[in-house]
């Protein structure tokens, strides 16, 4: 059956998900919460779309403004080491130079394990049943 000649041919609809828009918006939104440090997966919670399609279609986004973001905060942690500040000095022989951490001055604390009772629906210990 053909259409009437006043109306234009129906298209077939496509099934599936819509179209991924990738608009400047969305790059700039991925670009900033990931230097902010926010997981991936929360990053792809935020913009409605798998972490696979997160990763594909915004790679530059997701690591780029990352890595400027450590790179200014280890400059200004060396600096601060540099200028005599020792829990900066501290900090950056810990992570950048892989020295293990001092050994605390604190006697260690052995944790207690916690005294479990087991108890009926009534809150009666299990010994009065």
């Amino acid at each position: 059956m053909t259409a009437p000649p006043d109306q234009p041919p129906k298209t077939a609809k496509r099934g599936g998900r819509p179209r991924l828009k990738l608009d400047a918006k969305a790059k700039a939104e991925v670009a900033e919460l990931a230097k902010l440090g926010f997981p991936h997966e929360l990053i792809a919670f935020n913009q409605r779309m798998s972490i696979r399609s997160l990763r594909k279609h915004f790679r530059a986004e997701l690591y780029d403004p990352a890595i400027e973001a450590n790179k200014q905060v280890l400059t200004k942690l060396l600096e601060l080491a540099l200028t005599g500040n020792p829990s900066a000095a501290a900090l950056w022989t810990r992570t950048r130079c892989k020295f293990p951490t001092p050994a605390s001055s604190h006697p260690e604390v052995e944790a207690q394990p916690p005294v479990l009772e087991i108890v009926n629906n009534d809150g009666a210990p299990r010994e009065d049943w």
